[in-house]
């Protein structure tokens, strides 16, 4: 009897929670990403690339003013 074994892949940490970022974007429509540079720049280190062109500015939100928080009291993008 055989079993089958499952393929491991190698990714660096940032490729896996790229990877979880986009999987929840996916899965759920209230979900967006809020922090400086994350959009147009990606990212300081990356971990948003590509996901402002999958997703668009609905739900890579880049302005981080505390004021702004302050104001939209919910937990949706501002440009919803």
């Amino acid at each position: 009897m055989s079993v089958a074994v499952p393929r491991t892949t190698t990714l660096s940490y940032r490729e896996a929670v790229r990877r979880a970022l986009r999987e929840e974007l996916l899965r759920d429509e209230d979900v967006f990403l809020m922090g400086e540079e994350i959009g147009i720049f990606e990212g300081s280190y990356k971990v948003t690339a590509g996901l402002f062109r999958e997703f668009g500015p609905s739900s890579c939100a880049t302005r981080t003013s505390s004021s702004w928080a302050r104001r939209s009291g919910s937990s949706r993008a501002p440009t919803r």
